[in-house]
């Protein structure tokens, strides 16, 4: 699910279609890789860190807030705005749809070592 919300959000990003959207579905997405797979080596990307994931993250954020530009499939069909409430919107979105897997999330089974006494 969260290969088909990146590479989905992703293409709608570079085509500038439904940005917003587009921005939520990136946000979560970096939210849980930070969260799952980073937060545990520290903030350096070159250590493993969360820094690139953080950056992509806000970059995506930005964007919903700037909107798409008028190179834009959103600005060809007359939805290229942007603001506030948008951006808002989507960091609202991103959040609760990167929440959502983490409070799922099942922890790693726990081995148990049997002694023979």
């Amino acid at each position: 699910m969260a290969g088909l919300a990146e590479t989905g959000g992703r293409l709608l990003l570079a085509l500038g279609l439904i940005t917003p959207l587009a921005s939520a579905a990136l946000i979560s997405v970096m939210l849980v890789a930070v969260f799952r797979a980073h937060i545990r080596n520290g903030f350096f990307g070159q250590n493993g860190g969360y820094e690139y994931n953080l950056v992509l993250g806000v970059a995506t954020f930005a964007l919903a807030f700037a909107g798409p530009g008028s190179l834009s499939v959103d600005a060809l069909v007359g939805y290229a705005e942007s603001g506030m409430l948008r951006g808002l919107g989507a960091l609202g979105i991103g959040i609760l749809g990167g929440i959502v897997p983490l409070i799922q999330r099942k922890p790693a089974p726990t081995t148990q070592t049997s002694t023979n006494s």
